[in-house]
């Protein structure tokens, strides 16, 4: 003890009465006010945690670097370095990393995106944060390849040179048929995909990523899976990856209490409570079609589907647009029919309430006339609502008529050209899972 007092007072001392050993007055270490110095780096970042430059005169001397004098016991201990406080909540450095990320994918250069993960993939990130960083750098790893990325280029400035903001579905589509026709190599990629089963969404979403330049953020959930940026547009992109038409995923809906205030005039509000039947029947079910629609407002759907036969078919959908055109040309009808299968809850009187299924049919004209000189049509299941989960019913031959029918709704295909024997080949070429798990890195 009495060693450290004839140290600490030689120190004070020679800092002309300042205890230099009291870290909470050191100005350099947060002293005083608790908070890390103006030019202090930020916690988590590559250098952080480095020492400051000297506040004052360089040329000055450090009492902690003198030499030991005559008389003293050792070395002197290390200064006491106290414990920076954040100066951002946990994650805020991702979330600005994130934008700057997705300014720099408008620019698309690869090498410098893979060179932006690498910098924060390394840092204590939470799941989501990590999801999004290992997604985008497995797409970055796709763009490296030169086929996609000679694709890739021709597609971005189709869709860069003919948006059309309205319906941009209809662009993306075309524009990715222009960039993979010329290319089977490509194309026989949705083949292998394929073959991935219950991986398959996620292989699927990152290839088309992949050629679109664009950024993923989700995973097939409710809202949108993969975002292209430009600096004059942002499409917002629902992925999905099908054997076969007549039961694609495309989101969930519920109708919320306030949608006949916000869907409804003031007018129409008075004879949805005192109307005719007829005419309250008619306004439930525009409210109900707008209440679905409003649910993939700004959103469009890039859907492929591969047959047996290897032809690949591209279906694209905004059906925000696709439902109100298609309703509005007297195509689309809604449906809320009640059978033994349908859902039911007891209300706050005790009463036992049906709650009816809802289907959009597709009402086609057959071209035959009736006894009244009438068109004669067939409805066909459009879109299906089942526990609360919407699925594009249509088959085929339904969507390839809409498609022409109502705006919103494009589908092309890219036949399989080879040997059809070499279609089972190319759907089994993929990783297994011992190629998966035991690969040495």
């Amino acid at each position: 003890m009495s060693n450290w007092l004839t140290i600490n007072d030689w120190l004070i001392k020679e800092e002309g009465g300042q205890d230099v050993l009291s870290p909470a007055l050191d100005p350099l270490a947060g002293g005083g006010s608790g908070q890390p110095p103006a030019d202090a780096q930020n916690p988590g970042l590559p250098g952080a945690g480095a020492a400051p430059p000297p506040a004052e005169n360089p040329n000055a001397g450090n009492p902690m670097e003198q030499p030991n004098q005559p008389g003293n016991m050792g070395e002197l201990p290390d200064p006491i370095t106290p414990d920076m406080p954040d100066e951002q909540p946990k994650n805020m450095n991702f979330e600005m990393w994130k934008g700057k990320y997705f300014k720099d994918s408008v620019k698309g250069d690869v090498n410098e995106l893979i060179e932006s993960i690498n910098k924060i993939r390394n840092t204590d990130l939470e799941s989501y944060p990590r999801k999004f960083v290992e997604d985008n750098l497995q797409i970055q790893f796709l763009r490296q390849n030169a086929n996609i990325a000679k694709a890739g280029d021709v597609i971005r400035k189709g869709i860069r040179d003919k948006i059309d903001h309205n319906n941009p579905c209809l662009t993306l589509v075309n524009n990715v048929l222009a960039g993979l026709q010329p290319m089977p190599e490509l194309s026989n990629i949705f083949i292998k995909i394929l073959g991935l089963y219950t991986n398959k969404a996620d292989a699927h979403r990152k290839f088309i990523a992949s050629l679109l330049g664009a950024v993923q953020v989700g995973s097939g959930g409710q809202n949108e899976d993969i975002i292209l940026n430009q600096k004059e547009y942002s499409i917002r992109i629902s992925t999905r990856m099908q054997s076969k038409f007549g039961i694609v995923d495309i989101g969930k809906w519920t109708m919320n209490l306030q949608d006949p205030e916000k869907i409804l005039s003031e007018a129409e509000m008075d004879r949805l409570e005192n109307g005719s039947p007829s005419e309250k029947d008619i306004l439930r079910k525009r409210i109900m079609l707008e209440s679905i629609a409003d649910t993939f407002m700004r959103r469009s759907f890039f859907i492929n589907v591969v047959e047996k036969n290897g032809t690949v078919y591209f279906v694209g959908a905004d059906f925000a647009n696709a439902l109100r055109d298609g309703y509005s040309e007297g195509r689309l009808i809604l449906k809320h029919l009640v059978s033994e299968y349908s859902s039911a809850i007891y209300d706050s009187e005790g009463n036992l309430v049906t709650i009816p299924e809802v289907s959009i049919y597709y009402n086609q004209n057959t071209g035959k006339i009736d006894e009244q000189g009438d068109p004669v049509y067939k409805e066909y299941e459009f879109i299906s609502c089942r526990d609360g989960m919407l699925f594009l019913t249509a088959d085929l031959d339904i969507l390839k008529e809409a498609s022409t029918a109502f705006q919103g709704m494009i589908i092309k295909e890219i036949p399989f050209v080879g040997n059809p024997s070499e279609i089972q080949s190319i759907m089994r070429c993929v990783a297994n899972v011992p190629e998966t798990l035991l690969r040495q890195c």
